[in-house]
């Protein structure tokens, strides 16, 4: 986001941190296409379940035998098993969530070893401890024509021409796949007893632009009931919901106001209530449609057996989109549970302090701390600045913090990741960095975002002097602000990524004090009466909300996107002006 980047600009030289978004580097081989060659499990597999695995490799020439090699750590290898064919049932019981690294020796006829090349593949996290979860998909196989269930019930997605990604969802680590428009995906649900009546679908899709009508997914038996979530075609509006339950005639629509982004990931949560005859989507965590009086979704729900995504009933057009992480559940998430779908494993570490991609100032002591869920029972630490070559670097842990023993240089960048140990095996975390500079504050600005055009004329000018007031009726002017930082957030309540922009700001502001720098939220006298709840639901937000008549008040009547930013220097002069995502 724009706006992340200004405030690392900012705040770099101060000894504050501050997530600058983007997507995880992430590192896969052998993952273009759903036809692939042997290995398997693939090269850079993700998501192997642990259970009858086998193992296959390509043949080498004039080989009477093979030797298979396996272990965690790639520089000591044991000595698996031996083989005359190319397939290996493994016997051994493999840990969840670990990686392993394995290689194939060949016992030539002259005699001679042929030692083969080093491969990779990571073993599935344990299923979570959630019998509503009746499925999880999170893409990251590389290869293949399946995804593997991480729920425990082993549905698996079936993909056709779907073509897998190295990169997801921003946040996520791992991959996700794509269909060009000729491809879909679709998995079965193991009907829960006593039968469904309420339900909740999460993932994160990104949408290409289309003409027709085409559902992003959608719950059925068959083509007489069914619910399904259709982006609509360019200009048309938002997402639509439709409902037809058995012997109804005419489906049931509701239509969302805003239109879905096009080419641009959004995590997408639809909650069905069959008693309630309710349904509810959520567009990255915030409800933008509620559709009541569904007569039919009672039936849809108790007979439902598949759910299918990218796909038409006509079975000739399909939709152009990507998707990552999907899960169905037999109950109904609140809005809490909905955003913690959106971050990975539900007993993944998450909220990393550095944040991910912050930048440190070098004088600021680096310690690293996350938050996880009661499932962890400890933690061990990889860190280095090799994205592809991580060290463990502290294991054990009963507390999820620790102190680098030695911080990154000037310019270098850290990368480190967090292994919870739980009962049953490991789960690893997302992988996070952030990078260390000497920069002086000048220096950082200068090499900064330019300018958002709507916002020229203010380009280095003195700064109007405005007047502010917030929630609490305190006054805040502008000149009185001389000598020091001052930071102008513009943002409303109803979006997404101002209220996420919110609470990052509240962490900069434990990083720093007033003296340093001044924090104001501005928004507009509109959003007075749902400005009370919102700051109830985030008592983190430690900095003066203001409201004002923005049409009215320069730099405010130019702003056109949410969030906006406007940073004084302690001159008076506005040194930057931009928007968010």
């Amino acid at each position: 986001m724009f706006m992340r980047r200004v405030l690392v600009a900012i705040t770099s030289v101060l000894g504050a941190t501050f997530p600058c978004g983007g997507l995880q580097a992430v590192e896969y081989a052998d993952a273009a296409a759903t036809t692939v060659s042997l290995p398997r499990p693939y090269v850079g597999a993700a998501n192997v379940y642990p259970h009858d695995l086998v193992m296959q490799w390509p043949a080498v020439a004039n080989a009477k035998s093979y030797s298979i090699h396996l272990g965690t750590d790639p520089d000591d290898l044991f000595l698996l098993s031996t083989a005359a064919t190319l397939r290996l049932e493994v016997n051994r019981e493999l840990a969840w969530g670990k990686c392993y690294y394995w290689r194939v020796d060949a016992r030539t006829t002259r005699p001679t070893t042929i030692r083969g090349p080093l491969w990779r593949f990571t073993i599935a996290p344990p299923p979570p401890d959630d019998p509503d979860l009746l499925a999880w998909y999170a893409f990251d196989e590389a290869a293949g024509t399946v995804s593997v269930d991480l729920s425990g019930n082993r549905v698996s997605a079936v993909l056709e021409q779907m073509i897998w990604e190295t990169t997801g969802a921003p946040g996520l680590e791992g991959g996700s796949v794509r269909s060009d428009g000729s491809g879909n995906v679709h998995f079965g649900i193991t009907r829960p007893t006593p039968p469904l009546r309420q339900a909740t679908l999460t993932g994160w899709f990104r949408i290409g632009r289309q003409e027709q009508w085409i559902p992003l997914w959608y719950l059925a038996r068959g083509t007489d009931s069914y619910v399904s979530l259709v982006p609509q075609p360019a200009n048309d509006g938002g997402l639509v919901i439709e409902v037809k339950g058995a012997g109804q005639s005419q489906p049931i629509r509701a239509q969302a106001r805003d239109p879905l982004p096009v080419d641009h990931w959004t995590h997408l949560a639809v909650t069905m209530d069959a008693m309630g005859e309710q349904i509810t989507v959520y567009e990255d965590g915030a409800a933008v449609l509620t559709a009541r009086g569904l007569t039919g979704l009672t039936t849809v729900l108790e007979t439902a057996d598949f759910v299918s995504m990218g796909d038409s009933f006509t079975l000739y057009d399909r939709l152009r989109f990507s998707v990552d992480e999907v899960r169905f559940y037999a109950r109904i998430l609140d809005a809490e549970e909905i955003a913690r779908t959106m971050r990975g494993h539900p007993d993944s570490p998450y909220e990393p302090n550095p944040p991910h991609r912050a930048q440190l100032h070098t004088s600021v002591p680096a310690v690293l701390r996350w938050k996880a869920t009661d499932a962890a029972l400890t933690y061990n630490v990889y860190a280095g600045t090799d994205i592809n070559n991580l060290d463990l670097v502290a294991w054990d842990l009963t507390k999820p913090e620790y102190p680098l023993q030695q911080k990154p240089a000037d310019g270098q960048t850290l990368c480190w990741q967090v292994e919870a140990v739980v009962d049953g095996g490991f789960v690893r975390g997302p992988l996070w960095q952030f990078s260390v500079t000497g920069l002086s504050l000048a220096d950082v600005i200068k090499g900064a975002k330019p300018w958002w055009a709507d916002y020229g004329k203010y380009y280095h000018q003195v700064a109007p002097d405005l007047s502010l007031t917030d929630m609490d009726g305190g006054g805040h002017r502008v000149r009185d602000y001389r000598g020091r930082h001052l930071l102008l957030a513009v943002w409303a309540p109803w979006c997404p990524t101002c209220r996420e922009e919110l609470v990052t700001l509240a962490r900069l502001r434990d990083d720093m004090s007033e003296e340093d720098m001044i924090l104001l939220a501005v928004t507009d006298e509109s959003n007075r009466s749902t400005l009370p709840a919102f700051l109830a639901e985030h008592p983190e937000i430690n900095f003066p909300v203001c409201i004002t008549r923005l049409s009215a008040v320069p730099p405010f009547n130019s702003v056109t996107h949410v969030p906006s930013i406007f940073y004084v220097a302690p001159d008076g002069t506005m040194k930057l002006a931009t928007v968010g995502a």
